[in-house]
């Protein structure tokens, strides 16, 4: 199941946007509280210094704007109710009427002396409101905030626009100041270079292959051809022509096997072969003592016959130069696995492959993972199938 992908400007904007707006409503909220809060401590502290003061001069205060008595019926029938019925014992309050913002505070009687009452009144025509300022400045903020994000996300998605293109066309066409991008595009160019290289090197092995080699062993085979035609050759140099003869002949299929593997692959031919059969007829007729053990019912792979005897080959070749008997074969019905034991006077050597070059090219083409382990005992080749 293939993961799911998301763009990265995608990703950042619904981040960014997402946290701005719950940013910008705590900020909100944070500044209404704090703005009612300020107003309340500050009410809060005026109070309570009329109230100190009085308590020290013992002297009342009866402005417009404040209050101080200890006669509650020296106030208004309002007042005196708002006292009465609305006004906690040591608690500043604020009531809103008639125009009037007025705070409150009311305390107990203390060492005797009787309760007195504070009143500081602000008519609310005359009263600065800060909301609108508190307002402005907040906006001003989030709207440089706001745009920075739009310019960082632009520039993200720029750059995203840019790196894409550059793969695409395999070129640095356009500059990536990102590091993260510069780095995996640079990667992507270096692998498809290298890739690009491979290939090169494929198509000039198989044209070497093919010019400089099979070529040749044809014009070889035609030549032994001509001895056909002659009858006084002494019988010794029969059995010599009769080898040189087999040899070309296993050569040559040697090539076009190899040339074969790579040949762009054409998905509407599929060619098959019986591997549990091919396996026994390769046990039976080789000189290496090899034991195949079948753990799953004939099936098919994607395979000609000249591809998997080449790869079969390739495998007795390392098992005969490198392995001690028995080249133990187990099939799966998902994978072969390939076992031997190593030979201790070759461990020292750097390489025991089995011709792997030509291994990887026949798995790639059969969608096999072709996987290799080996330890200090033996050597191990598994063939997986895709």
């Amino acid at each position: 199941m293939q993961n799911s992908t998301l763009s990265l400007t995608t990703y950042l904007t619904n981040r960014l946007v997402g946290i701005f707006i719950i940013i910008s409503l705590i900020f909100f909220s944070t500044t209404m509280v704090v703005y009612w809060f300020g107003l309340d401590d500050t009410a809060e502290f005026y109070l309570y210094e009329d109230a100190h003061e009085f308590q020290i001069q013992q002297q009342e205060i009866d402005t417009r704007f404040r209050t101080v008595t200890q006669t509650l019926g020296s106030l208004n029938e309002r007042e005196q109710n708002n006292f009465n019925h609305r006004v906690p014992w040591e608690q500043p309050t604020l009531i809103s009427e008639n125009g009037l913002d007025t705070y409150y505070l009311k305390l107990p009687p203390l060492h005797n002396a009787p309760a007195f009452y504070v009143m500081h009144r602000f008519e609310q025509h005359q009263s600065l409101d800060i909301k609108p300022l508190l307002f402005t400045v907040t906006s001003m903020m989030l709207c440089v905030l706001a745009i920075v994000i739009f310019f960082v996300l632009r520039k993200v998605r720029q750059q995203t626009h840019h790196f894409r293109t550059n793969v695409e066309q395999l070129a640095s066409h356009h500059t990536i100041i990102f590091s993260e991008f510069a780095l995996a595009q640079q990667a992507i160019l270096d692998a498809v270079t290298e890739q690009k290289n491979a290939v090169k090197r494929e198509y000039e092995f198989a044209s070497f292959l093919s010019h400089e080699i099979r070529q040749p062993l044809t014009l070889i085979g035609h030549q032994l051809a001509r001895f056909d035609q002659l009858d006084m050759l002494p019988p010794p140099s029969l059995s010599l022509i009769d080898a040189l003869k087999h040899a070309q002949r296993d050569t040559t299929q040697l090539c076009d096997t190899i040339l074969n593997l790579w040949q762009p692959q054409d998905c509407t031919v599929s060619s098959k072969t019986k591997i549990n059969q091919t396996l026994l007829e390769w046990a039976n007729t080789s000189d290496a003592d090899i034991q195949v053990e079948l753990l799953a019912p004939e099936h098919y792979l994607q395979l000609t016959k000249p591809e998997l005897a080449l790869l079969l080959k390739q495998i007795e070749t390392n098992f005969n130069k490198y392995g001690i008997a028995p080249l133990k074969v187990t099939v799966h019905s998902q994978y072969l696995h390939f076992e031997n034991a190593i030979n201790e006077e070759l461990l020292q050597q750097s390489s025991h492959g089995i011709g792997l070059f030509i291994i990887k090219a026949i798995a790639k083409k059969a969608n096999w993972q072709l996987t290799s382990s080996q330890n200090e005992l033996t050597f191990s080749l598994k063939l997986t199938k895709l």
